[in-house]
């Protein structure tokens, strides 16, 4: 059938539209500014065809207002400006949920848009039926037909589509995705979308909710087909994508099929959840339908819910240690009675007083940070992170293994790792042999700890000479050793903060055997198969992470999450690209004590590319200590020529 295209009519109405309200959310940012631009070209659509005859809210999720976007206001009579804090990735249902609950009171019916969809010539009329009430939810469309980038600025010259032709379609589309148009009490009474952190499923759990608890008769989805704005895809919208259909699959029973034709409907495949089923889920979603603070306060998981209340409920006890005797048996348990490296570890306070260091995590989202721009900072690395040196070349200032499991299965690869500082428990001055850039620390397990009273709760040392403290994560560590070296400002990256635990892992109590490759982590090796790990606990890291935030602002200090997406919402977010102006960049300098030792086996490493890049970076001093160690280093025979050839390249370049 060759479906002709046509521009909205606004003429034969019958009903006043100030009881409607069309909401369009958006995220202005960098990732986003094709998204923008249509947002841009859906409003001058929208005020051609209806003028000020229906309310338009724009929804912005950010950090703070964006100036660019409250100007909308004044150009265009029917647009008002709302904002709503969220310092992560872009949450459609949240957006639209928190939008609903606060700011349409005086609303009935709720028009739901998407920046890159356009209304067709039948769309006042469907939000017309549903303001009389004859419908609870109405689709304006069954199809999109999807624009070239050439179509989208002939649409944006003409502010028509009328001049398509050839329509076609690719798939069948959901009833509440993209347009969607809604009696608000209707909406409401299922507490709206799932708040999914991420690209996509908040459509598809919608859809199954309406067809269960709104009748037949109540729900229309119309024929036409609307039209979609081109933008290119973010994969890395999409990158939890996986985790919300797992979300989406568990809880709704509703699931993806290629083998849906495009001719049916999207959920003709699907056996969704029972209504009892579905009963449980509304409910669970009523904690933080709408929740305006959410990303002010709490952890969440991969469906916006506040991991600090869900623990709350599921753990209806108070946390007591499970296996306390007294109060003098544990101290002993706490802490190991090695003696740690204090006079070296004091030389560390407030070293480097007023910096800025890194922190970096082992997620998935490292492998879209361009390390490189690292080179002149001061970074912190920990365990396997040996597998990104040897691909990257990238070595951190300061390397840190907490962990027992990975202490034992990869300690020929920590032993021979070189950082300019390395530091281990004290537990492992047996393993690690001690040299000038090695430092061992008393670490105190007392969060771990099942008999202590210190169990579950953050402390957070100020002076590493006596002790650090553990909290679920090696990251935490990390953390008190910036604090007591002096630095003001900590930028994590690579911190994802989710996890998912294959089905197929065996357990023993908290660890995990691993039986294929790691997808939690930037290498498949990571974890891999034969490796254990142990349940990473996230409510318990969240704990520790406040507490490391509180002492930080305490003290004029601050903790910055640069993460490339993930679910780390406890510290403010920014932009990892954009710390690296010019204005904000401090030089770093080689002091004579941060020269690492290097083993003979570490110097085979080297090549001549290396020794070039040093020059070339200007990192004159430090290719100075390596010319000065190759002279003064005993080489055995079969390696001198290779060392004799490093030496004379150095004198060279010197």
């Amino acid at each position: 059938v060759n479906y002709k295209l046509k521009d909205p009519i606004s003429n034969n109405r019958k009903l006043d539209f100030k009881k409607a309200v069309c909401i369009i959310g958006v995220q202005n940012n960098k990732c986003q500014q094709e998204r923008l631009q249509n947002l841009y070209i859906l409003l001058k659509y929208m005020n051609k065809y209806y003028s000020n005859l229906i309310d338009i809210m724009v929804v912005e999720q950010s950090i703070k207002e964006s100036s660019e976007l409250q100007k909308l206001e004044a150009i265009y009579p029917a647009v008002f400006y709302r904002h709503l804090y969220n310092p992560s990735d872009y949450n459609r249902g949240w957006g639209y949920n928190t939008a609903v609950k606060e700011f349409c009171k005086s609303y009935s019916v709720i028009v739901f848009m998407d920046t890159d969809i356009l209304p067709g010539e039948n769309f006042l009329k469907e939000v017309e039926i549903c303001l009389e009430g004859i419908y609870d939810v109405v689709s304006p469309y069954r199809h999109i037909y999807y624009t070239n980038n050439i179509e989208r600025k002939l649409i944006e010259e003409r502010l028509s589509i009328s001049f398509l032709d050839n329509i076609t379609f690719k798939n069948p589309v959901t009833v509440t995705g993209g347009i969607v148009i809604f009696n608000k009490e209707k909406f409401l009474e299922l507490c709206g979308f799932e708040q999914y952190i991420g690209y996509g499923g908040e459509d598809r759990a919608l859809d199954v909710l309406i067809f269960e608890y709104f009748a037949k008769e109540k729900i229309r989805i119309s024929p036409n087909i609307y039209v979609h704005l081109f933008h290119e895809i973010d994969f890395q919208q999409k990158k939890v994508s996986l985790k919300i259909f797992q979300h989406l699959k568990k809880v709704y029973k509703c699931s993806y099929s290629r083998e849906v034709g495009k001719d049916e409907f999207i959920h003709s495949r699907c056996i969704h959840a029972t209504k009892e089923e579905l009963d449980q889920a509304i409910l669970k979603k009523q904690r933080s339908f709408g929740d305006k603070n959410l990303y002010k306060n709490y952890a969440l998981t991969v469906n916006g819910e506040m991991i600090q209340e869900e623990s709350i409920i599921c753990d209806v006890n108070v946390i007591t240690p499970p296996k306390f005797e007294n109060l003098k048996s544990y101290i002993l348990k706490e802490k190991n009675s090695e003696a740690c490296c204090e006079s070296e570890l004091s030389k560390l306070y407030n070293k480097y007083l007023g910096r800025r260091c890194f922190i970096i995590g082992n997620g998935p989202s490292l492998n879209l940070h361009d390390l490189s721009l690292l080179k002149d900072e001061y970074s912190f690395a920990v365990n396997s992170f040996y597998y990104k040196t040897k691909e990257t070349g990238f070595r951190p200032t300061f390397y840190v293994v907490e962990d027992t499991s990975v202490m034992k299965e990869n300690l020929d690869e920590i032993k021979k790792y070189h950082a300019q500082y390395r530091f281990f428990p004290t537990i492992y001055k047996n393993l690690i042999p001690k040299d000038s850039n090695t430092y061992f620390f008393t670490m105190n397990r007392g969060f771990y700890e099942k008999s202590s009273p210190n169990y579950c709760v953050p402390r957070f040392s100020t002076d590493i000479t006596k002790e650090i403290f553990c909290g679920q994560s090696v990251t935490y560590i990390n953390l008190q050793l910036a604090y007591f070296m002096g630095f003001s400002e900590v930028y994590l990256i690579g911190m994802d903060f989710s996890y998912i635990i294959p089905k197929s892992h065996k357990r023993v109590g908290d660890v995990l055997f691993s039986d294929g490759d790691d997808m939690n982590h930037f290498h498949k090796d990571y974890f891999g198969a034969g490796k254990t790990w142990k349940d990473p606990k996230l409510d318990r890291v969240a704990q520790n992470y406040k507490m490391a935030k509180l002492v930080f602002e305490s003290t004029n200090r601050k903790i910055y999450n640069a993460s490339i997406g993930g679910n780390l919402n406890i510290f403010p977010r920014v932009d990892y690209s954009n710390i690296f102006s010019s204005h904000c960049k401090k030089n770093f300098i080689y002091n004579n004590d941060e020269f690492f030792a290097i083993s003979n086996h570490d110097i085979e490493i080297l090549t001549y590319k290396h020794i070039k890049k040093m020059i070339k970076d200007g990192e004159i001093e430090l290719a100075k200590k390596y010319l000065e160690y190759v002279k003064n280093t005993d080489f055995t025979i079969g390696k001198g020529f290779k060392f004799e050839r490093i030496k004379q390249l150095l004198e060279i370049l010197l």
